[in-house]
């Protein structure tokens, strides 16, 4: 399946990305199959270049932009849809696995054993528990 996202260049703290349409199991960072815009949001106000052309037909082929990648087609007015937050976006369903009851400890626990161990018995240099 082929995604759109974006694909991150720049050196330390200084990024810009290009949208790309890649192999979803690609590497963000590895081979894309066209580039269709770039982004760079470190510039005031933030760079946004998109080939609307290209960008329409992959649509069309049905190709799935990342949510980012969504919101900046929004921005560069080649989709009229609303913005997607993280809040607008569905989520997954835990599956709630039987739990099995765990054995009761704590009578074990109330009465001590004669073979325990306390505090005022501790072995002498000969290796005797001292009474």
């Amino acid at each position: 399946m082929l995604v759109m996202r974006l694909s991150r260049f720049g050196r330390k703290k200084v990024p810009f990305y290009r949208i790309v349409v890649a192999d979803r199991r690609k590497s963000a960072k590895g081979r894309f199959i066209d580039q269709i815009g770039r982004y760079h949001p470190g510039l005031n106000p933030p760079d946004l270049f998109v080939d609307s052309k290209k960008a329409k037909e992959w649509l069309k082929q049905g190709v799935q932009p990342s949510q980012t990648v969504w919101n900046l087609l929004v921005q560069a007015k080649v989709l009229k849809e609303k913005i997607i937050t993280n809040s607008q976006k569905p989520k997954k369903q835990k599956t709630q696995t039987p739990s099995t009851p765990k054995p009761d400890t704590s009578a074990s626990a109330e009465a001590p054993s004669s073979e325990t161990v306390t505090a005022n018995s501790a072995p002498n240099q000969n290796g005797n528990l001292a009474e």
